[in-house]
């Protein structure tokens, strides 16, 4: 509970968090209608929010980079979810990150111009076989 008074109060600073609002341990520490639990030993103070998560590549030769208008321009937007409970994922396959990683390659204008890892298929077929990586039960 320490760990999430300080995380909240940590996102006071930080304008790209959800909610900026210092909720102290005396909110984060006992279990009650305001923060009950929601899995487990975690309650709601816990958890992140789904949206707070990012990853971003910004890539470009320097001759194309000098002269474009804009700095970053988003090419694709992707979420995927990991599979809860954590003991049912093996921890360092980072399988949720590797499935919107993949999807966003795919999505993404850029896709085209990469050397893709599933050979010359289509954007169509290389997106149905990322979407259905088998998940543990």
């Amino acid at each position: 509970m320490r760990i999430a008074a300080k995380n909240h109060a940590n996102a006071v600073h930080n304008p790209f968090v959800r909610i900026r609002r210092d909720l102290g341990f005396d909110f984060c520490n006992p279990v009650s209608d305001r923060n009950p639990c929601v899995a487990g030993p975690f309650r709601r103070t816990d958890c992140s929010r789904v949206s707070d998560g990012v990853a971003a590549i910004v890539r470009a030769e320097a001759e194309v980079a000098a002269h474009l208008a804009r700095a970053i321009g988003f090419r694709a937007r992707v979420q995927a979810n990991d599979v809860f409970p954590p003991s049912l994922r093996d921890p360092l396959a980072f399988d949720g990150a590797c499935l919107a990683w993949a999807r966003a390659l795919v999505e993404g204008p850029i896709a085209s111009r990469l050397p893709m890892p599933w050979g010359q298929r289509s954007r169509r077929s290389a997106m149905r076989s990322f979407a259905s990586v088998p998940w543990p039960r």
